[in-house]
């Protein structure tokens, strides 16, 4: 990131703004920050309105049978 920019700088140079509707599909590892501050950056730049959606893997069991009891 570069220096002086905050990640809501950084999200709002991408396009996020208020009220959107956001997919995110990242590894925290390669953003290089914190689960609470990448969290905090995305709710901060989408605001009350928004909506942020992330993924929820299906273990390959359930797919493959089409169940959905886990266990």
């Amino acid at each position: 990131m570069n220096e002086g920019r905050t990640a809501a700088d950084v999200l709002e140079a991408l396009g996020v703004r208020a009220g959107a509707t956001l997919l995110v599909h990242a590894s925290l590892r390669r953003v290089g920050a914190g689960v609470d501050s990448v969290l905090g950056a995305l709710l901060d730049v989408l605001g009350p309105e928004g909506t942020l959606i992330f993924p929820a893997p299906t273990p390959p069991r359930l797919r493959r049978t089409g169940s959905t009891r886990m266990g």
